[in-house]
């Protein structure tokens, strides 16, 4: 007998799109991965300076005689607050309340802040709540959220902060 038989060839056939289809999902896999990878690393970077604005702010106040936590109290629990970046200096930014949604950052092209107001959709919200302690400790929390494809991840970056005077 010449030629195949029509078990052979479905067999075949499945064995060919099995080595096609397994290579193509591991590589949306890690195309998946990948792209989770990198907001994980910007929703870090975005809670770091988003910390660093909240203890620049008390350094600043303590400095100039001023209580502690002023500009900061409508970050205390149960309200909560944003992070407005200058559009001309990344040392010049706003603390704005945000309760119960925060606004989506955007990402300005021509500097590459990340801001409320001016820019690309990014996706990202900051989102930064504080817990008075005692009167001279605060808890300080600060959430990172944005979309994937089916998920709303998040990072969150968490200290407390001493009235060191």
């Amino acid at each position: 007998m010449k030629g195949f038989s029509l078990l052979e060839t479905l067999v075949a056939v499945g064995i060919l799109i099995g080595a096609v289809l397994g290579p193509l999902a591991l590589a949306s896999s890690s195309i998946n991965a990948a792209s989770l990878a990198k907001h994980q690393i910007i929703a870090a970077n975005l809670a770091a300076e988003a910390m660093e604005a909240v203890r620049n702010k008390r350094d600043s106040n303590i400095f100039q005689g001023s209580d502690w936590l002023s500009g900061l109290t409508s970050c205390l629990e149960p309200g909560s607050c944003f992070l407005d970046m200058s559009q001309t200096s990344p040392y010049d930014y706003d603390i704005g309340s945000c309760a119960p949604d925060c606004p989506a950052l955007k990402r300005n092209p021509a500097n590459g802040l990340f801001n409320v107001g001016t820019g690309e959709e990014t996706g990202f919200v900051r989102k930064i709540t504080m817990v008075l302690l005692t009167s001279g400790e605060v808890k300080v929390r600060v959430e990172i959220s944005w979309k994937e494809k089916n998920s709303t991840p998040s990072f969150v970056l968490e200290t407390y902060l001493l009235r060191w005077h």
